[in-house]
């Protein structure tokens, strides 16, 4: 039986915060057991770097543990466009026409969107979505690390004008900006909810003629 291959969510210091605690990537293990043992891969996470072009980073505004966000979206929008996503709950899906699928969310303690609905910014956890290719699967030992597809590698670069790498000079940051699909989202589907609307997981469920995956 050929080893099979595991996503998981791994915490990192990542890009911007050197000292956020939930800064995290998608890494991967295998075992020929589901009851494992489970030996990862590689010691870093997959090659993907997903990147939010249009995102005010208002962490930048915030203190350390990042907990209390600008009082009005006017303050947050003075905070610089840009920011890499933390990712978390993988899932894989292989599609119909043998394309290959990762659906995570992006972790909500990065991702303060501004409610009119509840007149604060509230922690949004999405469900996104982005191509793999297909040579970790075709692995017949399972030792090849999964990348993102080409045609989602670095489709940001450039963007936003003026982006700095990194504040931390102990750590340079990436330069690739890799893209994605919005699947859920508060803006895309806003949730009625007396608490701040979150999602958390993604789970993938296809039935005929309704949910198709996402295609270029």
């Amino acid at each position: 039986m050929r080893p099979q291959p595991v996503f998981l969510s791994v915490l990192l210091n990542l890009d911007r915060y050197p000292d956020f605690e939930e800064a995290s990537k998608i890494g991967v293990a295998v075992s020929r057991s589901p009851a494992g043992p489970f030996l990862e891969i590689a010691d870093r996470p997959i090659d993907y770097y997903p990147f939010d072009p249009d995102y005010h980073d208002i962490n930048l505004l915030m203190s350390p543990p990042y907990l209390v966000p600008p009082s009005s979206p006017s303050v947050g929008d003075t905070a610089s466009l840009g920011t890499y996503i933390p990712s978390i709950d993988p899932n894989v899906f292989w599609d119909d026409d043998g394309s290959i699928w990762l659906f995570f969310s992006r972790n909500a303690y990065r991702n303060w969107v501004w409610s009119d609905e509840f007149d604060r910014y509230i922690e949004e956890s999405n469900i996104y979505a982005v191509r793999l290719d297909d040579a970790w699967w075709n692995d017949p030992e399972a030792q090849t690390l999964p990348a993102v597809h080409e045609s989602y590698r670095d489709v940001y670069q450039g963007q936003p004008a003026g982006w700095v790498d990194s504040v931390n000079d102990t750590y340079p940051g990436p330069t690739r900006k890799d893209g994605f699909i919005p699947i859920i989202s508060y803006k895309l589907q806003p949730q009625v909810s007396t608490k701040c609307p979150s999602l958390c997981g993604s789970h993938v469920i296809v039935r005929s003629g309704l949910g198709e995956c996402p295609r270029q």
